[in-house]
């Protein structure tokens, strides 16, 4: 009796380890067995590649579009080069006339020392205009001294220039009293040396 019990004992184990062999064996072929390949689903999925960040391109230059810087030009006689320009309200003909239409415009007179050396004098500019329906009617410019004159104005500058230098601008703003068919601006400066300038100024009015 002893003898079957310990028998039917060793039965039970042998069972027992064989079923534990047959778990064990079906989870290893489960994890061995786990497709790593192509299936019968089709391929793997792609990895997405994640796109690479262009490098930003090198700045394009700018090109300069300011307007070149002009060497001053000499006088056509005298050693004062004396310049004189409407401002923008102000149209100009293919002959350089001015025409105004009956609106207040300035005009600006600038000089360029031509001298030799630096100037010792102070500069005088006589603004002179020969119609009287053109008043003056202000001045500006750093520097300037202005007051009128029989002709119509004279300002002076005390500052010292050197050659090729220019003295500070100076605008004379001017006011049309009525219609004028055609007159004249000039401008001379004399001191620490001479010059001239003109222009022909038609001012027009429309009623």
């Amino acid at each position: 009796m002893a003898e079957n019990e310990l028998v039917l004992k060793r039965r039970k184990r042998i069972v027992r380890l064989a079923a534990a062999a047959a778990v064990l064996g079906l989870a290893v072929g489960v994890v061995v067995l786990r497709p790593t390949g192509p299936t019968a689903e089709g391929p793997p999925a792609a990895v997405p590649s994640v796109p690479s960040t262009p490098s930003p391109a090198p700045p394009t230059a700018i090109p300069d579009v300011r307007p070149r810087h002009e060497e001053p030009q000499p006088p056509e006689s005298g050693s004062l080069r004396v310049d004189l320009t409407p401002s923008q309200y102000v149209q100009i003909d293919q002959d350089g006339s001015w025409w105004d239409h009956a609106m207040p415009f300035e005009a600006f007179v600038s000089v360029t020392s031509w001298a030799e050396s630096t100037t010792t004098v102070p500069l005088r500019v006589s603004v002179a205009f020969d119609r009287a329906e053109l008043a003056v009617h202000g001045t500006d410019g750093p520097r300037w001294v202005c007051e009128p004159s029989d002709a119509g104005l004279t300002c002076t500058s005390s500052d010292v220039v050197e050659p090729k230098e220019a003295w500070p601008p100076l605008a004379v703003e001017f006011s049309p009293m009525g219609e004028v068919r055609r007159g004249t601006i000039a401008v001379t400066a004399s001191g620490p040396g001479d010059g001239a300038a003109e222009a022909i100024i038609t001012v027009a009015t429309y009623t």
